[in-house]
């Protein structure tokens, strides 16, 4: 998703930004998936990698329709937020 950032926002129904401006949000969404890190290692100290895990993963996928069905604003946020979600998935996978 990351590399597709500045395509989707770029187009017309939903930012319509210029590659430049795009790529403030960018760095939003890899911010965020560096925070969901330092999250999810604390959270996985309390709640089991299964389940944190589990969690994320239905929290992406109701993002990715989010962004998918609706336009604008909205749509760039909620796959912008995919990033906080995906942050802990690539490690937790090859942990368990």
């Amino acid at each position: 998703i990351g590399s597709f950032l500045i395509n989707f926002i770029g187009e017309p129904h939903i930012a319509g930004l210029s590659h430049a401006d795009a790529a403030h949000y960018v760095s939003i969404y890899w911010g965020g998936a560096m925070i969901g890190r330092f999250i999810g290692f604390a959270v996985m100290r309390v709640v089991s990698p299964g389940k944190t895990l589990a969690f994320n993963s239905l929290a992406a996928i109701a993002l990715v329709l989010v962004a998918t069905f609706t336009r604008g604003d909205l749509a760039m946020w909620a796959i912008l937020a995919v990033g906080l979600c995906n942050s802990i998935m690539f490690p937790t996978i090859f942990s368990m």
